[in-house]
């Protein structure tokens, strides 16, 4: 296996997090099949995943192979141990898409590729009153939405940036 290489893949058994795969078509099953499993923090489009059933064949970027087993997914994320070059974001503003993780979780995209969540914490935006208004807002805003954030960090273990609504961005909502 091959790290962001695709893959065919049968989908054997699904959860409400992602589901189970057997991989074995791409080499005609001559030498067995390899299980594997898609969580829906590596997909692109967690809506695509209540369209899938079982015995869909998809096709499924490896990720890497973690303690459960086989990781896959569409959304290619590599293993970084250097973060040097990501450290250059933080404290930069940048204008976020929204993505939909799933109901209730959102995500934010920059430059095309770097993921980020906004953490509603007293620090970032003060008083009870001031966070549900935020809470409010980012639970209104839709798929391709554009807002503007600032980098406060990386978290380095979900390889995520976190960021706070800039104040022009917070006066919008206000």
């Amino acid at each position: 296996m091959e790290t962001g290489i695709l893959y065919n893949a049968i989908v054997i058994h699904k959860f409400g997090y992602g589901f189970k795969i057997e991989l074995g078509s791409f080499y005609n099953w001559k030498y067995g099949s390899i299980l594997g499993f898609v969580h829906k923090r590596f997909l692109n489009n967690t809506e695509a995943l209540a369209a899938i059933t079982i015995g869909d064949v998809i096709t499924t970027y490896y990720q890497k192979t973690a303690e459960a087993g086989h990781v896959f997914g569409d959304k290619l994320i590599a293993e970084v141990t250097d973060f040097t070059e990501y450290e250059k974001y933080i404290g930069t503003t940048q204008i976020c898409i929204v993505q939909l993780s799933s109901n209730v979780y959102k995500r934010f995209c920059f430059d095309s590729t770097y993921d980020g969540s906004i953490h509603i914490t007293k620090e970032n935006y003060g008083n009870q009153k001031n966070r549900q208004k935020v809470r409010r807002y980012i639970k209104s805003l839709l798929a391709n939405e554009e807002i503007e954030c600032v980098v406060l960090g990386l978290n380095k273990n979900k390889k995520e940036f976190l960021l706070k609504l800039t104040d022009k961005q917070i006066a919008l909502i206000a």
